[in-house]
């Protein structure tokens, strides 16, 4: 298995067409189908072999002013440390990070666990051009289970704040539900757009 199977990207508003390393050992990678994308800023993959997306941040979360205020600020606070931590490792870009750690601070604590304590989910972004060849990183899946991972396009940074917030919970949604809908046959689509919505990021129209 090659670990180093380039994806070429043809330019900042090009479909992703890409050839992902897959997950078992032994065997060439394999050409996917086209991934479905919103806008050209995000791509998940199909389910089959990985998944894909990414992320940012921009402030802390509003914290109600009351006789609790100070554990519900140091609660805030270590939240979001951790999640700037864990983030830090992805090396993004600091447009990219701020907004994703906005996202993670205030969806569910169950779907922020899910994604932040698995090993084999990945996070990264890139810079669109002419010519651009990127590598994307995946992670060893765990057993039984394939591995996760956001791609975005740091070209976000040209588009509202709404919007960016809602690719990246649309992106983690799809993450979260492997790529499947919340209950059997519901479109993958609506059900990110449904959940993104659910944790506070509803799509711009």
């Amino acid at each position: 298995m090659s670990s180093k199977s380039p994806a070429r990207l043809a330019g900042p508003t090009s479909r992703w067409n890409a050839v992902y390393p897959v997950s078992r050992p032994f065997e060439k990678s394999t050409r996917l189908p086209p991934a479905k994308t919103d806008y050209n800023h995000g791509v998940t993959p199909p389910p089959r072999v990985y998944h894909l997306s990414i992320h940012a941040f921009s402030g802390l979360p509003i914290i109600p002013i009351g006789v609790n205020s100070h554990r519900h600020d140091s609660r805030a606070s270590t939240l979001n440390e951790n999640i700037d931590h864990w983030l830090t490792s992805f090396r993004l870009d600091p447009f990219v990070h701020r907004h994703v750690a906005v996202v993670l601070a205030v969806i569910p604590g169950v779907v922020r666990d899910d994604l932040m304590s698995d090993h084999s989910f990945h996070l990264c972004d890139y810079e669109p051009g002419p010519g651009v060849v990127m590598q994307i990183p995946m992670r060893l899946p765990e057993k039984n289970r394939a591995s996760r991972s956001v791609v975005l396009k740091r070209t976000l940074r040209h588009r509202t704040e709404p919007f960016v917030r809602w690719l990246i919970a649309h992106e983690f949604a799809h993450a979260h539900l492997r790529h499947g809908g919340r209950f059997p046959g519901e479109d993958p689509e609506s059900a990110a757009d449904a959940l993104a919505a659910e944790w506070g990021f509803p799509k711009p129209k």
